[in-house]
Parts: structure tokens; C-alpha cells; sequence
């Protein structure tokens, strides 16, 4: 029986940590979930679960000028995936939007 050499397991634990704390920093700069997902191919929870653990909570809403933006978009009748696409909003967060701007709702295409 051979055991993994243990300074090797040491530098894979510290480029996991490494890796780690740069999703969660880039969350806490205020990148798009959705970006950070496709960008390490991670899991939306798995990235939330990892900001708490460095006592950074999930981020509600959006700024006002994402919100017009993303009123705009959808008002001059942009696909609901270029919305997400461009402002890195959540398509249900479009269509909540979209309903308070009192803008008919449109069906998804998917």
C-alpha cells in the first residue's frame, strides 16, 4: 500500500484555499453570480456557502441603474437571455422588474 506524499496534498489543499478565497473575492466585488459560475464551473449554493464562510452574505436586488437598465432592455423587447447576459441579473429578478415597471409580460422561448 502506497501513501500520497504528503507535500503534494499540502500544495493541492493550498491552491484549493487559494482558488477559494478568489471566487469569493470576486463575489465580493460585486461580480455576477452567473459569471463566476461559468468562469470556475462552480455552483451558484457552493459559491454562497463559501462567501458565509468568509462572513459575506448573499447579495438581494440589484442597483438602480441595473434595474433601468434592465427596464429598458426588456421594454425595447431584448431576449430575456441577452438581459441576463448583459447586466448578470436573474431572469426571474427580470421578469419581477419588468411586472413592477408595469410592462406586459412576455413568454419565455427557451
Amino acid at each position: 500500500m502506497s501513501w500520497a506524499n504528503p507535500l503534494s496534498i499540502e500544495r493541492e489543499r493550498m491552491a484549493r484555499a487559494a482558488r477559494q478565497m478568489q471566487i469569493v473575492e470576486e463575489y465580493a466585488a460585486g461580480e455576477p453570480l452567473h459569471k463566476i459560475v461559468k468562469r470556475y464551473d462552480v455552483a451558484a449554493p457552493t459559491i454562497c456557502r463559501l462567501a458565509r464562510k468568509f462572513g459575506i452574505y448573499k447579495r438581494y436586488g440589484c442597483a438602480k441603474e441595473v434595474r433601468a437598465r434592465v427596464v429598458k432592455l426588456y421594454r425595447r423587447g431584448t431576449k430575456i437571455k441577452a438581459i441576463v447576459e448583459e447586466t448578470g441579473v436573474d431572469r426571474k429578478t427580470i421578469w419581477v422588474l419588468a411586472r413592477e415597471a408595469g410592462l406586459p409580460l412576455r413568454r419565455s422561448r427557451r
